[in-house]
């Protein structure tokens, strides 16, 4: 990827903070007071229930939250433990059955074992030694959850977006780069059909290169500042970098390449796609302008 002809390298502060990127756009959000109140799912499979008898019950316990979220980024337990309604304090997480400690009847370890960030489903494996009386008390867990719901701004090239996150997590770069650049074809698309209906005596031609229609919807959003692509002094990188992405992409598409696609391909397709959104949706026009605009301090 080109570099920065100034002292901000733009590409790489915006890769480097996707999650503001995407926050800002409403691809992606973060809370750490996600609470859900289960019945403990006890796994049968290697043991029998024994009733008032304490047994080591191995615990595979799934949550499903496609009702809250349409993506999961990255989660992180941040506690469990025993809940009973009106006597459990808020802050307090028994891992007993007898009280707060790890020690006593009824001992319950958990951790989070699996995010299936598509399915919405997040996986809790462990133990609980005690009997059918901790078997039945309700537990408590709080999660740090970073996840997206349909996003309102952007439509569909918010959700691409958020689809490419998921990736990014699960290092799956060729799908991610794949994403981040359906994001871009459609805003770009999305923009000229915009610009289409509101200048009918001066359309953008739609069969051209996907570059050539962003190259003219800049144009005219610069018009409007009485500017020309020669006041914008990220262009020339913006333009050779677009040209790149597109190549891997088109690679992808037509598997015509044994190219690698790692971390760095798809980090040089997400940048591309924030500053496109920043410059025509935002009308940023400088580096610092786009920074900004995402939240993103300067070193």
């Amino acid at each position: 990827m080109a570099k920065s002809t100034s002292n901000i390298n733009l590409w790489k502060m915006l890769a480097d903070h996707k999650y503001l990127v995407l926050d800002k756009l409403g691809a992606t959000f973060e809370r750490d007071d996600h609470f859900f109140y289960e019945e403990l799912e006890v796994d049968f499979t290697f043991v029998h229930y024994a009733g008032v008898h304490e047994v080591n019950y191995p615990v595979l316990q799934t949550l499903n939250l496609r009702d809250r979220f349409m993506l999961i980024h990255d989660a992180e337990l941040l506690d469990y433990g025993y809940y009973v309604e009106d006597q459990t304090a808020e802050n307090d997480y028994p891992k007993s059955t007898s009280g707060p400690g790890d020690g006593g009847p009824g001992r319950l370890q958990l951790k989070l074992e699996h995010i299936d960030r598509l399915g919405c489903r997040l996986t809790l494996r462990g133990h609980l030694h005690g009997n059918s009386f901790d078997m039945n008390t309700e537990i408590r867990l709080r999660f740090r959850i970073r996840g997206a719901v349909v996003p309102e701004w952007l439509g569909y090239v918010g959700e691409a977006l958020s689809e490419g996150y998921v990736y990014c997590f699960e290092q799956r770069y060729k799908q991610e780069l794949f994403q981040y650049f359906a994001a871009l074809d459609s805003f770009i698309e999305m923009h000229v059909g915009l610009h289409n209906a509101a200048n009918p005596n001066d359309p953008i031609e739609i069969r051209q290169l996907l570059a050539d229609k962003f190259k003219l919807l800049v144009k005219h959003r610069l018009k409007g500042h009485g500017l020309g692509l020669n006041n914008l002094s990220f262009w020339g990188d913006f333009c050779a970098n677009f040209e790149d992405v597109t190549k891997l992409r088109n690679a992808i598409a037509h598997n015509s390449s044994s190219a690698l696609i790692g971390e760095q391909e798809a980090n040089d397709c997400f940048a591309v796609v924030a500053a496109a959104i920043a410059l025509v949706e935002m009308s940023c026009l400088t580096a610092n302008d786009i920074l900004a605009f995402y939240n993103i301090s300067l070193p």
